[in-house]
């Protein structure tokens, strides 16, 4: 018996190993995974629809709202990082227009996107003088929310 338990034991430690081996599992610092800039949640698309049962996971008081125009809504927690948020908008000849509105580095509502077919958004996230930008959307592909690789979606 004491065997068997042996043997299961050194199948799992084998297991674990893989796994980190594999970057399934991540060490956590808080609510957030340490290689992503960023996490998002997204709160809903119509202000009578949004769900905040995601969002009271990850915060506890009230945060600020910073509106863009457009219905979606995002939670955005940063990670160790400064966020420079902006305004963008589109002129008749497609050219854009960005409007710097203020920079962040604690937890913020976005709500944004008054078209399906262009984000009005992007977020400028700053982390060891290195600058990624990323704009919060839905895709029209499946209709997820669309993540970059340094942006982790919290469920």
């Amino acid at each position: 018996m004491k065997s068997v338990l042996k043997v299961l034991i050194v199948i799992l430690v084998i297991e674990l190993i893989f796994l980190l081996s594999i970057n399934i599992i991540t060490l956590k610092k808080g609510n957030l995974q340490d290689n992503f800039l960023i996490s998002i949640a997204y709160i809903g698309g119509l202000e009578e629809d949004y769900n905040y049962n995601v969002a009271n996971k990850y915060v506890k008081n009230n945060i600020e709202n910073i509106s863009l125009g457009g219905e979606e809504k995002y939670l955005i927690i940063p990670n160790n990082t400064k966020i420079g948020i902006y305004k963008v908008d589109l002129d008749i000849d497609a050219n854009e227009t960005e409007t710097f509105i203020k920079y962040m580095n604690e937890p913020f509502y976005l709500t944004c996107n008054v078209s399906d077919i262009f984000p009005n958004s992007r977020l400028k996230i700053e982390k060891n003088g290195k600058v990624y930008e990323y704009s919060p959307h839905i895709s029209l592909k499946d209709g997820s929310v669309s993540v970059d690789y340094f942006v982790k979606l919290l469920d």
